[in-house]
């Protein structure tokens, strides 16, 4: 019926950084974004991801990018008895290995490569080393590539993202690539208690699921003090930045 089973504050963490530089005409945009559970806050859930990528625009069109991502390998389509067994035991079995997606956008075809990796014995004192580990084991013959054609170099996700924040327009639509796969992304903002709100859809071209998220920015500003979104259907995931710190964020989930 939508109400929260359980709730939990500080059960996470999570970073976001945008960089850009000018030169000789061109507009590179360097945007990454990263967030994890901490087992023992969140029930057992382990579950973290991480983006990274890189935009080149030319006139105020991207001509080229690249991007470099990592997601706790799990089914999306987990029952809720399933994953409602798992939380309350609380085992942490989720995070048994990463799948890596790197991609580069060129003007005539899109590169894809993708793997799953093993998770380090050992906790990682950082999101770099974390990502350092899982470059790492990009290698070898589980290395699945793949070349699609196209007729201009194609959106990522961030990049995306950051295009409809800082549109001046109430509505955009931008379409991107993503593992291979073609996905839609709808913006609508609007005034809420002050605060410029985004809502979100992301609609996967293919299998035609939508994927829903919310968040709130300051007016001028790129990245957002406040996000909502669900990665699986019993779970909701609210960040909230944290001001003494301002970069990383408050991680609650509900379930």
């Amino acid at each position: 019926m939508g109400v929260p089973i359980f709730s939990r504050q500080a059960a996470g963490s999570a970073s976001a950084r945008i960089r850009e530089a000018a030169r000789d005409g061109l507009r590179t945009m360097s945007i990454c974004f990263a967030g994890g559970s901490d087992p023992k806050r969140a029930h057992g859930v382990n579950y973290c991801g991480s983006a990274e990528e890189i935009a080149v625009e030319e006139s105020g069109a991207l001509v080229e990018a690249a991007s470099f991502a990592f997601v706790t390998a799990s089914s999306s389509d987990e029952p809720f008895d399933q994953a409602r067994r798992r939380v309350i035991e609380g085992n942490g079995k989720e995070r048994g290995r990463f799948v890596a997606v790197d991609e580069l956008h060129k003007a005539s075809e899109v590169r894809v490569r993708k793997t799953f990796t093993s998770v380090p014995e050992s906790p990682c004192s950082s999101w770099s080393q974390l990502t350092r580990h899982v470059r790492s084991q990009f290698t070898g013959d589980g290395v699945m590539e793949r070349e699609i054609a196209v007729a201009a170099a194609p959106s990522t996700f961030l990049y995306s993202m950051l295009a409809g924040m800082r549109s001046r327009e109430r509505n955009t639509r931008q379409e991107y690539f993503h593992n291979g796969k073609r996905y839609q992304l709808d913006c609508e903002k609007s005034a809420h208690n002050g605060l410029v709100r985004l809502v979100g859809r992301i609609h996967d071209l293919e299998t035609r699921r939508d994927t829903n998220f919310k968040l709130w920015m300051e007016e001028g500003e790129d990245l957002p003090i406040r996000i909502e979104f669900s990665p699986r259907s019993y779970l909701r995931i609210t960040l909230e930045c944290d001001a003494a710190i301002r970069s990383p964020f408050d991680l609650k989930e509900e379930m």
